[in-house]
């Protein structure tokens, strides 16, 4: 014989079906959530919280004067043989997590033990263990940006606020030396390459100067040749070129000796880490929220499951 082929219900009688379920067995399912609800706020309190410590950060500025210089003198350093360019945010995180600037806050001294030991917790300094905290340290660095200011926040998560407070403000410390050691040599290094750069172009305008003098020496009824006539242009636009790159070499020169002396700032911290007031995890509210939510969803699928055989038999 042919199995009986049960007529397809619309949303609505399933909805009714389970509601009708749910109804019959509300009790149970009362007991059930009330159980979930102890027993997930009673799982929460054992959790060991955890504090979030934030830090704001801007790009470096150095004043609007010596800013509206570089914005001028990029513009040009192409043709000059120069890269003229400040640090943006973007490169914050990625020099945050190298092992330069998290060995410098492993090894900083907090309440008597460094870093690296208040993080190991009484463990082995065994290197395994050694390379797996520091995975997990620099895991723990989070930063996002915000594409209206430009600025760059940090993050830092501990079971200890003020240790988490002092990690970041110990990274950002770091960072902002990092930046300002390696501004100094970058600037320094800059600085010779342009004095060297500069003495060329020298000799360059120098020797398009003397072919201008010398062509207009030697050519005098220039109006009266049209070939003179683009000969000494040509001539001209070498002289005006040669001067000026010569000038923005010289601004160039100028801008390096200020970011040599330590006058260019790299990197702004507009807010400092300070000790959280309030744990980031766990979220109580939202665990025990979830924890009944899915105990009473597969409960109700547990009970469409036992009693489909009976539903379905009265439907044919």
């Amino acid at each position: 014989m042919g199995q009986i082929q049960q007529p397809d219900r619309t949303l609505a009688e399933e909805i009714g079906l389970l509601a009708g379920l749910v109804w019959a067995n509300r009790w149970r399912l009362l007991l059930m959530l009330t159980i979930t609800f102890v027993l997930s706020a009673a799982t929460t309190f054992l959790l060991r919280p955890r504090f979030t410590s934030t830090a704001t950060v801007l790009p470096g500025s150095s004043g609007s004067r010596l800013g509206g210089m570089l914005g001028e003198l990029s513009a040009f350093s192409g043709i000059a043989g120069l890269n003229v360019g400040g640090v943006g945010v973007d490169i914050y995180p990625i020099v945050a997590r190298s092992n330069t600037i998290v060995s410098r806050v492993l090894a900083t001294d907090f309440n008597g033990k460094t870093v690296l030991e208040t993080l190991l917790e009484g463990e082995t300094g065994d290197p395994q263990t050694v390379e797996t905290i520091t995975r997990d340290f620099k895991a723990r660095i989070v930063t996002s940006k915000d594409l209206r200011s430009g600025s760059l926040r940090f993050e830092f998560t501990h079971r200890d606020p003020d240790f988490a407070a002092f990690v970041l403000n110990t990274i950002l410390d770091n960072l902002e030396s990092y930046f300002r050691e390696t501004s100094g040599v970058e600037a320094r290094e800059q600085r010779q390459l342009i004095e060297s750069r500069i003495a060329t172009v020298a000799g360059e305008v120098r020797v398009a100067e003397d072919d201008l003098r010398e062509f207009r020496t030697e050519n005098r009824a220039v109006l009266s040749s049209p070939l003179l006539a683009l000969e000494e242009g040509r001539l001209v636009r070498q002289v005006e070129i040669k001067n000026r790159i010569y000038l923005e070499l010289a601004a160039q020169l100028e801008v390096s000796r200020i970011r040599e002396a330590g006058s260019v700032t790299v990197l702004k911290i507009l807010d400092r880490a300070s000790r959280p007031q309030h744990k980031s995890w766990p979220q109580r509210s939202l665990i025990v929220l979830v924890a009944v939510f899915c105990v009473g969803g597969l409960y109700v699928i547990f009970l469409r499951w036992r009693y489909a055989h009976y539903i379905d038999a009265a439907s044919a």
